[in-house]
């Protein structure tokens, strides 16, 4: 399982295609944009992220990129002891299948699964794994969410997605 990352690096962050005998640039990340790490190791980085085409592909990152977890931005609510992140728009919750449970409107926290490290989706790696999720007023949701994971539709928009973080 791997994580969700962004650039907060200040500066644009070079691409490279998976062949790392080839060492093509394919792309860059700019500062904020989100991405899917897949695999990570001594050698490189694998990620999944929106090229200048808009499509959703595969690519390398030097192993000392200066990327950062999606949970070193959580916020903290208050009323509740949760670190969340926010949404400004209508989320979808799916299995670990990958079937849809259900929907949530704008304005509802999102507790990831581990504060230390965002989880992904296998299958699909802009998901994000959860434990919790709270109405706007800090109340939790009475849904089965333990272990679900949240479409982030990184896929999409890697510079605006309906979950984010203390980042913007």
């Amino acid at each position: 399982m791997g994580y969700l990352g962004i650039n907060m690096s200040g500066s644009s962050i070079p691409v490279y295609s998976t062949n790392i005998e080839d060492n093509t640039r394919i792309g860059s990340l700019g500062y904020k944009e989100r991405f899917a790490v897949t695999s990570s190791g001594p050698i490189a980085i694998v990620i999944k992220f929106v090229n200048s085409s808009g499509n959703w592909v595969d690519g390398r990152l030097d192993v000392d990129a200066d990327i950062s977890d999606w949970c070193e931005y959580l916020f903290v609510p208050g009323a509740i002891a949760a670190r969340v992140f926010r949404t400004d728009r209508t989320i979808d919750m799916y299995n670990s299948g990958g079937s849809y449970v259900g929907s949530f409107p704008a304005g509802t926290l999102v507790e990831p699964y581990d504060y230390s490290r965002s989880q992904n989706g296998t299958r699909h790696p802009d998901f994000l794994r959860i434990r919790g999720l709270y109405d706007s007023g800090q109340n939790p949701i009475n849904a089965d969410t333990y272990g679900m994971f949240i479409d982030c539709k990184i896929r999409y928009n890697s510079g605006n997605t309906p979950v984010y973080g203390d980042w913007n």
